[in-house]
């Protein structure tokens, strides 16, 4: 695999576990309401036909949209209490660490003789 294809898959799964924790923290009850807002408003922002520079004006229109989405979730993140972030992250980790446990039992017992060849 190529050092650019490397990248890409790394820059998708960061982007990915970024998007499952603000999920997390969203679905979190012990996020105050006040701070979820920010990436409603984002999203809003992006959705709205009312820009800071018009979509029509490509890429610069598109980029505003982007920047702005970035900035107010990762606002989100900063502002959510430190320990509730951290406990999000450790249970995705756990999650994670499952399922690579999972697989690595199964392909261990595909690599591993039967019953029946052990007798023989």
């Amino acid at each position: 695999m190529s050092k650019k294809t490397s990248s890409r898959l790394n820059l998708f799964a960061t982007t990915k576990r970024q998007g499952r924790l603000i999920w997390r923290l969203m679905q979190d009850s012990r996020v105050p309401f006040v701070i979820k807002v920010f990436p409603i408003v984002g999203f809003l922002y992006a959705i709205s036909p009312i820009d800071l520079l018009p979509d029509i004006a490509l890429p610069f229109g598109l980029l505003d949209d982007i920047v702005v989405v970035i900035l107010t979730l990762t606002l989100f993140v900063t502002l959510v209490p430190r320990e509730i972030v951290e406990e999000q992250i450790s249970w995705m980790d756990a999650a994670e660490l499952t399922i690579d446990d999972i697989q690595d039992l199964q392909e261990d017992s595909r690599t591993l003789p039967s019953r029946e060849e052990e007798e023989e």
